[in-house]
């Protein structure tokens, strides 16, 4: 139960909104918030962005070979996520969009407007609603 700890201590919010989910779409969904937790602390634990980067590009290399069928066993979250991911059907799409969105953390500048603002929610925070409705059984429609 780690990754509900984790959840707790650094989602709060979303920890609270999913004790209202059954308890094994709980524990996915804390699976699937501390995945969001570790991808979106990238930016706050480099002190360059080259390897914030190469973090997020290692990520998305590891989900993409969780999707061609490989699962690395020696990584407590890739395991973990990788169950999700099957059991669920969870989107690849929006897995991945939401790692590559947070390649705009490491931007020099900030949006200069909103639709580059929009962007970044769709990629982040709506990507992972999406997400989390799929294990809460509403689909990614």
């Amino acid at each position: 139960m780690a990754f509900t700890d984790t959840v707790r201590e650094y989602d709060y919010d979303r920890y609270i909104c999913s004790l209202f989910a059954g308890e094994k779409q709980r524990e996915a969904l804390h699976i699937l918030y501390a995945f969001n937790l570790e991808i979106a602390r990238i930016y706050e634990a480099v002190n360059e962005p080259m390897a914030g980067l190469a973090r997020l590009a290692w990520w998305g290399g590891e989900i993409e070979k969780i999707y061609d069928g490989g699962v690395r066993t020696n990584h407590e979250l890739l395991t973990s996520i990788s169950q999700i991911i099957a059991e669920y059907n969870l989107s690849k799409e929006q897995l991945l969009g939401l790692i590559n969105s947070h390649e705009h953390d490491f931007d020099e500048q900030p949006p200069t407007h909103i639709g580059q603002l929009e962007e970044y929610v769709l990629g982040t925070s709506s990507a992972l609603l999406l997400l989390a409705s799929e294990i809460l059984g509403g689909g990614a429609e």
